[in-house]
């Protein structure tokens, strides 16, 4: 192909891949959000965890807008991207070697399930951590300083009954507090004439007291889960380096040492600093360096490349080689060749 050819199917290939991920894009701005809740889970479990009120703050006119476009993208960027990979999988491969193709067929599955890993391992486990300690670092309690006096006489303070759930069909008028949602409701009228439940919610007195907005918490949060999706990389980038004979095991072994201080530098970089999410994060770090010497030691690139080699043989030999093909014909023909009409020509009739 010329280069010419090879921008047009660059073309197609990117045209394709852009229109594949159009409908996951408009189901994700569908279910947005549905998607926003999922993500702000953690942050609201730690919040009502540390009995503050379990929401988070929209400051701008287009900021709940914008959060939603953003988490839409992200959600179409994960959930498309084995379609985009194949489109440029469709591009590069015409131009690889088979061996170049089984280096290939081993880094991407690898490179999808330690990402898929990542993005597990921070939701479920290292996100709650961090969110709990800074939740709870950054309160600062007014209990030390409020002051009590005995009530006036004559005067008795509203008592209101504490419930775990909001009751069914509330008298109009009537108020209580919602304990499992830390809510102070009341029953209003509404416009249609029914009742409608207002709240507020209720947290302790305090100096300090963290709202967390929107967009600053979905920067946090893609930009932390990022940082840990190329960290989980090192396995690849060690089968990698290794592949091209930058390094090899023992080198790895060699270079241990400086692997953990690394690692601890990544993991100090990556946290707030408190003792369990620094372990939580360094240490994960450390086993994939490990697990990419394992890797590479289980799979070292004359193995596959001999892999490779054999199978091409393989296909060779069930095919009948060319020039056989360009000779092979009837026995007949075979058995009574003509004679050869040159006088030098001194080999005998067949």
């Amino acid at each position: 192909m010329s280069f010419g050819d090879h921008l047009e199917e660059l073309r197609r290939c990117l045209l394709a891949a852009m229109l594949g991920i159009v409908p996951i894009f408009i189901a994700s701005l569908y279910y947005s959000r549905e998607l926003i809740r999922f993500v702000t889970y953690p942050v609201r479990a730690a919040l009502k965890e540390a009995h503050l009120p379990a929401s988070l703050q929209s400051t701008g006119v287009f900021e709940t807008f914008n959060a939603s476009m953003q988490i839409a993208l992200v959600f179409t960027i994960i959930l498309g991207s084995p379609w985009i990979l194949w489109q440029v999988w469709r591009f590069i491969a015409p131009g690889l070697h088979d061996y170049e193709r089984r280096f290939v067929h081993v880094l991407l599955p690898l490179s999808a399930v330690l990402t898929i890993a990542s993005a597990v391992f921070f939701y479920t486990v290292v996100l709650p951590v961090i969110l709990t300690f800074m939740i709870r670092w950054g309160v600062m309690s007014d209990l030390e300083t409020r002051q009590t006096a005995p009530l006036p006489p004559g005067i008795q303070l509203p008592e209101f009954p504490v419930v775990e759930r909001d009751p069914d069909n509330p008298p109009l008028g009537s108020a209580w507090i919602n304990r499992g949602d830390q809510r102070f409701n009341i029953a209003m009228p509404n416009d249609d004439g029914g009742i409608r439940v207002y709240g507020v919610d209720l947290a302790p007195t305090a100096t300090i007291a963290p709202g967390y907005r929107v967009r600053e918490y979905l920067g946090m949060l893609i930009t932390m889960a990022l940082s840990f999706a190329i960290a989980f990389q090192t396995p690849v980038v060690v089968l990698m380096l290794g592949w091209v004979g930058i390094i090899d095991v023992k080198f790895l072994r060699r270079f241990r040492r400086h692997a953990i201080l690394a690692s601890l530098i990544a993991g100090a970089l990556l946290t707030p600093g408190d003792p369990v999410t620094f372990a939580l994060v360094t240490a994960p770090i450390y086993l994939l360096y490990e697990l990419g010497g394992l890797l590479l030691l289980l799979l070292p690139a004359k193995r596959l490349a001999a892999r490779a080699g054999m199978a091409a043989a393989e296909d060779d030999m069930s095919e009948d080689p060319p020039a056989i093909k360009e000779t092979r014909g009837t026995p007949d023909t075979l058995d009574h060749a003509a004679p050869s009409t040159d006088p030098t020509d001194t080999r005998s009739d067949p």
